[in-house]
């Protein structure tokens, strides 16, 4: 009976590797703690999505796992959740305003929250952590977005992902029906459209996974 105690309380103790973990539910639900008002969440709820099957595709890579050499573990999982949150985030504010000012009209301000609060959060999890004895490891989630920078190939496989490219997609419809309801710029004539503004692919929000990757960009 200790000795099942014992085991019982080791596992416990041990960390959580990529196989137990669950990615969807390590971001918070609401969008509030991120910057976005609640009247925009459909932006907040698709960079969450994105983020987490993004996570999954990586701590599942096994060349990358290969080459890091451990598990993908909360640490870096969080890590990589909020580094995809912030830069789809950063792109959602860059491809917005361009859209809304190219048809004449005012971009929302609270992109620019919502980046810096995102960012902040991405830098705190992507610390190095410290272990038993006080010293410090490299954070297993920035390892692997290093590996995945290197690995042409893999790169390639996570930008044809339907899943992820699906959520990315319903992020370009968010993007474009916000942008009709938004206020004309003053002295400003509102456009039907525009041609300045290239056709919106979900890839543009993977611009570091497709360099080198045909992505059709």
């Amino acid at each position: 009976m200790r000795l099942l105690c014992l085991l019982f309380l080791a596992l416990l103790a041990a960390p959580a590797t990529a196989a137990d973990l669950n990615y969807f539910t390590m971001l918070p639900t609401t969008p509030t703690a991120s910057g976005v008002p609640s009247e925009a969440k459909a932006f907040y709820v698709e960079w969450r999505e994105g983020a987490a099957r993004y996570t999954e595709l990586l701590g599942a890579n096994e060349e990358i796992q290969k080459k890091v050499g451990k598990p993908l573990d909360r640490q870096g999982a969080l890590c990589v959740l909020w580094t995809k949150v912030s830069e789809f985030a950063r792109e959602t504010e860059v491809v917005l305003k361009a859209r809304a000012v190219a048809q004449g009209r005012t971009p929302p301000s609270w992109t620019a929250n919502a980046v810096a609060k995102t960012a902040e959060r991405a830098k705190k999890e992507c610390q190095d952590p410290t272990d038993d004895y006080g010293d410090r490891q490299p954070n297993l989630g920035r390892r692997y977005m290093e590996e995945l920078a290197k690995s042409r190939p893999s790169r390639a496989e996570l930008v044809r992902d339907d899943d992820l490219l699906g959520s990315l997609s319903r992020l370009v419809g968010a993007i474009e029906e916000v942008v009709k309801s938004l206020p004309a710029r003053a002295g400003t004539a509102l456009q039907a459209g525009s041609t300045s503004v290239p056709v919106l692919d979900p890839r543009l929000f993977l611009p570091k996974e497709c360099k080198g990757v045909e992505c059709s960009l």
